[in-house]
């Protein structure tokens, strides 16, 4: 299993800074909302006290009782990889995003 979430904020200066966070050992019930090209929720880092941003999934609608919480693993900027993707949406992209 793969938990490996690689965020990459592009700050006002134009500054950027990319990071890499492996929930596979440790973290909470978010590592396992998976993707859809037409997702309930998205991702963003948060700053709360201190310079290391957290990971905050916040909903773009509402999300009904026992419904799947998802995002988009790309960004508009995305490629898109060789692996299928099998989200089952009607906007599916049929690939899954790949960001080097």
């Amino acid at each position: 299993m793969n938990y490996i979430l690689s965020l990459k904020e592009v700050f006002g200066n134009g500054e950027e800074e990319t990071a890499h966070i492996d929930a596979g050992r440790m973290g909470n019930a978010a590592r396992f909302a998976n993707h859809s090209c037409s997702p309930n929720a998205k991702l963003y880092p948060v700053r709360v006290e201190n310079d290391i941003a957290r990971i905050a999934l916040f909903a773009l609608r509402f999300i009904e009782p026992g419904e799947e919480i998802t995002y988009d693993y790309g960004s508009a900027e995305s490629t898109l990889s060789d692996r299928k993707c099998h989200c089952g949406s009607r906007n599916c992209r049929l690939f899954m995003p790949s960001d080097d």
